[in-house]
């Protein structure tokens, strides 16, 4: 089937939605054909050149560009137009349980590095599924209908090639829908999902309380990002979807722009989240170890036991900040400072041992002068993803 099929269609009528989403699902992407610009399956590919250099990039990671019932069509092309008026490096919409815009022509770019993405949408919660190719929706749909966790988890991974890698993201899991948090799965049901949306627009978790530490009780490495869940229903509303979108915004240190090595460095964990694309900008390493170790990495077992000097360093902060040392989910006062200049770096030391792991909060106070459990209490504009030692 042709995009330009598909998309008129889509235009006709609500009832032949689900037509078009088997039909759409069915064509497999041939994998590793020259695809220019041309598209296969009716799904289009994004051919440019990608900047090759390692180095951080920031993206979007849940978006929606909603299709009304048979009015019109959401314009893809506007809602890609407000991501890289924005200079974002990467952005995926993820709709619910829908994939049409992998066939919309507008669905392409030469100024950022488009992903695919899907929300999968159950009664036991919701995740995004990302790609740097279009992947075979339909295995999932059993999984959604079920409202399983674990088989959604155990299809996206048997889907995932080197080349063509897929990763599975629990989203806003402590939102509360009904006085119950959103996502119902169990943690072992759970447990093997790459990465969970910690802050989703003005939701963030609380170390004390969230769902991720208790996956890291059990040893797991689940990457933290974060979901602005910007939604454009309507032409008009662009400037709100606009204003929305990239807060927050989710930075991937990556070998290439490239949709392959965007998705492999969320899978790393070398990742951190900051308020909006402005900042603040966040670094977090242990030096002296064989190799340096960053955000997402393990500290070799050699080195546990041993004093290890950790550097944190900041950029684009408003000041006042302070930064929030966090060792096994309590922050640590004695690792804490707060800042009146845009820019610092600082260290500290500790003697990790197996289990332990540290990340990081940038906090906004009122004042550089408050108490620190003030700071605590502080809006967030910045977090790492933690450095293990597993």
């Amino acid at each position: 089937m042709k995009a330009a099929g598909a998309k008129g269609l889509i235009r006709n009528q609500n009832a032949a939605g689900w037509l078009i989403v088997l039909c759409l699902m069915t064509g497999l992407m041939c994998l590793g054909c020259d695809v220019g610009e041309r598209h296969q399956a009716g799904y289009y590919y994004n051919y440019q050149d990608y900047p090759s250099s390692p180095g951080w990039y920031h993206g979007v990671l849940h978006s929606h560009a909603l299709y009304d019932a048979g009015q019109w069509l959401t314009p893809i092309a506007a809602v890609v137009d407000s991501a890289e008026e924005q200079g974002f490096d990467f952005f995926v919409i993820t709709n619910h349980n829908t994939i049409f815009e992998w066939a919309d022509p507008g669905y392409r770019s030469r100024a950022l590095t488009l992903l695919y993405g899907v929300e999968w949408t159950s009664s036991r919660g919701h995740a995004n599924i990302w790609s740097n190719q279009p992947f075979a929706f339909q295995a999932i749909l059993p999984s959604i209908q079920a409202g399983d966790a674990r088989n959604a988890i155990r299809t996206v991974h048997s889907l995932s090639t080197s080349d063509h890698p897929l990763l599975f993201s629990i989203n806003h899991p402590n939102r509360l829908e009904r006085g119950e948090p959103s996502w119902k799965a169990s943690a072992d049901a759970s447990k093997n999902a790459d990465a969970i949306e910690v802050w989703n627009g003005d939701d963030i978790f609380l170390s004390s309380t969230d769902i991720f530490t208790a996956f890291i009780s059990q040893g797991r490495k689940m990457t933290m990002v974060g979901g602005s869940d910007a939604h454009l229903k309507e032409p008009d509303d662009r400037q709100s979807f606009t204003d929305r979108l990239g807060r927050p915004t989710t930075w991937v240190y990556a070998d290439s722009r490239s949709g392959k090595d965007i998705i492999r460095g969320i899978k790393q964990g070398h990742v951190f989240i900051s308020a909006d694309p402005g900042g603040p900008r966040l670094d977090f390493f242990a030096l002296n170890v064989p190799e340096r170790i960053m955000m997402g990495d393990t500290i070799p077992a050699e080195a546990l036991g041993q004093e290890v000097d950790f550097t944190v360093w900041v950029s684009n902060a408003e000041p006042p900040y302070g930064v929030v040392v966090i060792k096994n989910g309590v922050p640590q006062e004695a690792w804490s400072q707060a800042f009146n200049a845009q820019e610092n770096t600082f260290s500290f030391s500790d003697t990790p041992q197996n289990g332990d792991y540290y990340r990081l909060e940038v906090r906004q106070p009122a004042s550089q002068d408050v108490t620190f459990d003030e700071l605590l209490l502080a809006p967030i504009s910045a977090m790492s993803n933690p450095i293990y030692t597993w």
